[in-house]
């Protein structure tokens, strides 16, 4: 039996779409939110998308695969152990088996399952190390003009040793993948997010950057959905968001603020610019905290009438003014 034969979904997808996409904007441009509707509308079915975040230790075992302990039992009278509820059951002896990761799993997937297209998400590709997590693997990113990688690579034994366990005895694909090397099919899409304002992410190489599209998604987009949206800011009144927003950016842009720090229209959940208990949390531990610790960490007095955090909280909550910006005349 193939541990990853599907069911027949069919699922068709718009011969427009990039195969390796890339999203990037700043923050709370829409990145995920654009690729999850795109994931619901052609990827809906669970069994057909998978979706994982790379950190700084996240690795390649860990995306490709790897062995990893995993309970095997002896059977026989003379070796029943009791568990925490009191039953009898075999006695556990740890194995190690290879544990297939995200990438290898929707990669056999969508060999085994032709008919079907699959999706694999990365949240924050650059904040994990992706030359080192992606390994090998960098080689079949390289489509051809059908959609299938343009190179294979070569398995490794434990690889190899999975892939006979897990697919069928005489499945040709089986012994095509294991004599010609693995590869990326067409039916498989791999698209991530990216911000590059972030503290601590890594800068990916031109090398792997040249193997992707990449899609800006620009600072006001789609920011007529919060048009009329008002908020009340302490020293301010009431303003709407929009309004608000672009006037700070205008600020940092004079301030010589990156573009990919700028505050994009979703930067506070929609949600919470209804809710005033919920803004209000957002606005002091989410805004003035990203502005403080990231966007104007050396030379806060540039944007506040304070110099730390502590106290630019301080007099927000007091009712004071704290912005260096006439919100009125912009």
């Amino acid at each position: 039996m193939n541990m990853y034969k599907d069911i027949l979904v069919n699922n068709e997808v718009s011969e427009s779409l990039p195969k390796n996409m890339i999203v990037y904007g700043a923050p709370g441009t829409g990145k995920s939110y654009k690729i999850n509707e795109l994931k619901k509308l052609y990827f809906d079915t669970p069994s057909l998308y998978k979706r994982v975040t790379f950190y700084p230790s996240y690795s390649y075992a860990q995306f490709v695969g790897s062995y990893k302990p995993a309970p095997a039992y002896k059977q026989g009278e003379s070796d029943k152990v009791k568990n925490i509820f009191g039953d009898i059951v075999d006695e556990p002896v740890i194995n190690y088996e290879y544990i297939p990761g995200p990438v290898l799993t929707m990669i056999l997937k969508a060999i085994s399952n032709p008919e079907n297209n699959y999706l694999l998400i990365i949240e924050e590709i650059n904040r994990g190390d992706a030359a080192s997590i992606f390994g090998d693997l960098f080689q079949i990113l390289d489509r051809d003009s059908s959609g299938d990688s343009e190179y294979r690579i070569e398995l490794s034994n434990e690889l190899k040793h999975h892939i006979q366990l897990a697919m069928d005895k005489d499945d040709e694909l089986k012994e095509e993948i294991i004599e010609q090397g693995l590869y990326i099919p067409k039916n498989l899409f791999i698209w991530a997010t990216m911000n590059s304002a972030d503290q601590g992410v890594t800068q990916l190489d031109s090398a792997f950057k040249r193997r992707w599209d990449f899609e800006y998604i620009d600072i006001d987009k789609n920011c007529e959905s919060i048009e009329n949206e008002m908020v009340d800011i302490n020293g301010i009144g009431n303003i709407a968001w929009n309004k608000f927003r672009c006037v700070l950016n205008d600020k940092m842009l004079s301030d010589n603020v990156k573009e990919d720090k700028l505050i994009g229209p979703f930067f506070i959940k929609p949600k919470d610019i209804k809710n005033k208990e919920l803004f209000e949390k957002a606005f002091k531990y989410k805004l003035l905290m990203y502005l403080c610790e990231d966007v104007y960490r050396h030379g806060k007095d540039r944007l506040f009438y304070e110099s730390s955090f502590s106290k630019i909280l301080k007099s927000y909550e007091n009712g004071e003014p704290i912005f260096k910006i006439d919100f009125d005349n912009n």
